[in-house]
C-alpha cells in the first residue's frame, strides 16, 4: 500500500498510475477487449503519454461496438488535445 506524504504527493500519484497501467496491460493481455484498450489509453494519458493514449484509444474505437464508438471518439479527441479523460 502506498502511504501519502504531503511533500511528495506527485510521486505517489505517478507511482499509482504506473501500477494502474501495468494492471491494465495485464487485463489487455488476457482479454483484449475495447474496455481494456480504453483503460490503457486512460493510464497513458494520466502519465502524460498522450501519443500512446491516442494509439490505444484508436484501437479501442476499432474494437468497440457501435454503441460505444461515439463515446470513445470523444475520449480520443481529449488525448489529441493533450488532456486526460475524467469521469464526471
Amino acid at each position: 500500500m502506498i502511504e501519502q506524504d504531503p511533500e511528495h504527493d506527485w510521486a505517489y500519484h505517478v507511482r499509482g498510475w504506473i501500477y494502474y497501467r501495468r494492471a491494465a496491460q495485464q487485463a489487455y493481455a488476457s482479454t483484449k477487449g475495447p474496455n481494456e484498450l480504453a483503460t490503457l489509453a486512460v493510464a497513458h494519458a494520466e502519465l502524460g503519454e498522450f501519443d500512446k493514449a491516442v494509439e490505444w484509444q484508436t484501437k479501442a474505437i476499432a474494437a468497440a461496438p457501435m454503441t460505444q464508438k461515439e463515446q470513445y471518439q470523444a475520449r480520443r479527441k481529449l488525448y489529441e488535445e493533450k488532456k486526460p479523460f475524467r469521469f464526471e
